[in-house]
């Protein structure tokens, strides 16, 4: 029993379409955690290429990013159990 990874988390988490995802920051000022940076994938790219990713350790599932989003790039997804 107890708390994965050392906090309480929800049985979800976030999860950015690329596809939707314009970097413009809005998700990112919105997450209560800071869990929400340039994907490392997206570093060294040109702006319009860049976009975010969700640190899957932090995130909380409080939905703030979902909100936050005018690009509806942003949903929640079952979170991984344990291996």
């Amino acid at each position: 029993m107890g708390f994965v990874n050392g906090i309480a988390k929800a049985p979800f988490l976030a999860e950015i379409d690329l596809a939707r995802c314009d970097y413009c920051g809005d998700c990112m000022g919105a997450c209560n955690v800071k869990g929400i940076g340039l994907a490392a994938d997206a570093r060294g790219q040109p702006r319009v290429e860049r976009f975010a990713a969700v640190g899957a350790q932090v995130c909380l599932d409080c939905g703030a990013c979902i909100d936050a989003c005018a690009r509806g790039a942003i949903r929640l997804v079952p979170r991984p159990g344990p291996k």
